[in-house]
């Protein structure tokens, strides 16, 4: 129908094939059941399904779930055939156009913007343009600036590039073998954080 819908992509990291009729898919974790799968969508070991949240399951076929995504942020469950059991969920934040909120290597945990989407395809780890981005760092800072207690101490800046507000706390900083966890910091749209 060659429209510009919502969608999502399931992927099979485990060595047996799963066919996912009788199981569900939700887009709010509080109701598990809103959407059955009745038909038999296979899933071979490695393989990526792509599907439509356009609201038109019963007008366009079995790729096709009965809700739609919002843009300013929603979730997003898949539940075994108990109707009861989570076996993925996803909570997001608003929504950037044709950008992606991809797992980073298909298989892990951890999300981030992809400003390249590969539906059907594996994630791309690549960073990009969309991507929070450490944007100056100093390390012998004699005289430039002060911190909170005026002192010249080594900085480093975080640059925001993408429309939206994203935490810090989500970030954390490697130096020397030691990984520092970020502060709890909404980092506004655009905004340079030291």
């Amino acid at each position: 129908y060659d429209e510009d819908d919502d969608w999502f992509e399931l992927y099979n990291g485990s060595e047996y094939s799963i066919n996912l009729n009788g199981w569900y898919l939700t887009d709010d974790l509080s109701e598990p059941t809103m959407h059955q799968i009745t038909t038999d969508l296979e899933l071979a070991p490695g393989e990526y399904l792509l599907l439509w949240a356009d609201n038109e399951d019963d007008f366009q076929g079995a790729n096709h779930v009965s809700f739609k995504l919002s843009a300013d942020g929603d979730q997003l469950g898949l539940v075994g055939p108990d109707g009861v059991t989570f076996v993925d969920s996803l909570t997001f934040e608003a929504q950037l156009e044709d950008v992606s909120l991809a797992r980073i290597s298909s298989d892990t945990g951890l999300f981030h913007y992809n400003s390249i989407p590969t539906p059907e395809y594996a994630n791309s780890n690549m960073t990009n343009e969309m991507m929070l981005c450490i944007n100056e760092v100093m390390s012998n800072n004699v005289s430039t600036i002060t911190d909170e207690q005026s002192e010249f101490d080594p900085w480093i800046e975080i640059y925001n590039p993408l429309p939206i507000s994203i935490n810090s706390n989500i970030l954390s900083i490697l130096v020397e073998g030691t990984i520092w966890a970020m502060p709890d910091y909404n980092i506004e749209a655009g905004e340079h954080l030291i």
